[in-house]
């Protein structure tokens, strides 16, 4: 006769759901920022740090597994916060810069958005802070739901 054992599964929908929220709300927003950035300001290797941006959608996930282990691990010794066994190095990731597709995404639509509003701004004394989270965010609601959705999915 087999025994029935009883799976925390409600548990493992808070994990994901959790998990899940704080990766995404991460990656929407940074992924958003940095591609403003590329989008609307020029400076010294901008088009050199987009190409390698771009260029890290080539390298597989599998290429970066042990580097990434070892780098959890030492940060872990650095900051003294457990970062092995936890949920950190799942949503942790995600708050420094989205990824690369969705950061192109992101800058490939803001071109789309006209100047004349940043300017209008400028004039108004917005800062390029204000003008990003009252000006252009706004507009790019439906590619920062596709953000969401794709990096929900991911």
């Amino acid at each position: 006769m087999q025994t029935v054992s009883m799976v925390p599964f409600g548990r493992w929908v808070y994990n994901t759901i959790v998990i899940t929220s704080l990766a995404t709300l991460g990656t929407v927003l940074t992924s958003s920022l940095v591609a403003y950035s590329f989008a609307r300001f020029i400076y010294r290797f901008r088009d050199l740090l987009f190409l390698i941006t771009l260029g890290t959608m080539m390298m597989p996930a599998q290429v970066t597994l042990i580097p990434r282990f070892i780098m959890f691990f030492k940060f872990g010794e650095w900051t003294g916060l457990q970062f092995l066994n936890t949920w950190r190095p799942l949503w942790i990731p995600a708050w420094f810069g989205g990824g690369a597709f969705l950061i192109f995404l992101m800058r490939q639509f803001i071109q789309t958005i006209p100047r004349d509003f940043d300017e209008a701004a400028l004039i108004d004394e917005a800062s390029y802070l204000r003008i990003f989270w009252r000006i252009v965010m706004p507009l790019c609601k439906p590619v920062i739901a596709t953000l969401a959705i794709i990096s929900g999915i991911g």
